[in-house]
């Protein structure tokens, strides 16, 4: 995250959720139905699996389901509005192409922190949340589960597999079930102990020796004590 973010994180203590509508603009295919699933609620029933014809026992049973389906579709493209995700990426160091991807200048910072402590910190919170890995998958020829509309939130095209993603998933239910046209916001934040959740502070490989002082100074401004780290990827070659 830049810099700007990164103080708005510390003053507000409140992590940033945007909604699946919103990063949507990044990626079309957020939320959305891999091709499989269109193909698969297409097919006739004489033209099922065997296996999958028994599951459905007849064909009136199959043509409901169907229907059901198509309706799925367009319900799907509604929650988006109402499904908020805070987005994580899994490894044991940095990595070069985010530090580039998400930052648009060299000023920028990176929290460090552990499945367990973002699973104890938003199971401490009223609102109900779900963690989980997404999984990356080609959409012209898979399937995503159905049952459950989570699956749309950790299923993301095979391109973006370099992400690595971890995801915490906040589906505003109740007031999606009841009215799933309503104005739903484009993000939510979520107020979180800070000094419980983040394990590590790491400043972005090109930015200026300053930003190590001012991060460091907010910080204390705000009576936080995290460990500040340069990157690794800022120091130089040994020949």
């Amino acid at each position: 995250m830049d810099v700007v973010k990164f103080i708005e994180l510390i003053d507000s203590s409140s992590i940033f959720f945007p909604s699946q509508k919103l990063l949507s603009e990044i990626d079309p295919f957020e939320g959305a139905l891999a091709v499989g699933n269109i193909a698969y609620r297409e097919l006739s029933f004489q033209s099922l699996p065997e296996e999958h014809q028994k599951l459905y026992e007849s064909e009136d049973v199959w043509k409901q389901i169907q229907e059901l389906e198509r309706q799925s579709g367009v319900r799907y493209k509604q929650q988006r509005n109402a499904m908020y995700v805070s987005c994580w990426h899994m490894n044991e160091g940095e990595s070069a192409a985010l530090w580039s991807s998400y930052l648009s200048s060299a000023e920028g910072v990176a929290i460090t922190t552990t499945y367990k402590k973002l699973k104890e910190a938003f199971s401490k919170l009223e609102e109900n949340f779900f963690i989980g890995k997404v999984e990356y998958i080609d959409y012209k020829n898979s399937i995503i589960p159905s049952g459950n509309c989570f699956y749309l939130a950790t299923h993301k095209r095979k391109s973006f597999e370099h992400e690595r993603e971890l995801r915490i998933v906040h589906h505003d239910i109740k007031d999606f079930l009841v009215n799933p046209m309503k104005d739903f916001p484009e993000a939510k934040k979520f107020k979180v102990n800070l000094e419980e959740l983040i394990e590590e502070i790491y400043i972005s490989p090109a930015a200026p020796l300053w930003i190590f002082d001012l991060i460091d100074s907010i910080c204390k401004k705000y009576n936080f004590s995290f460990r500040l780290n340069r990157s690794d990827l800022s120091q130089g070659p040994l020949f």
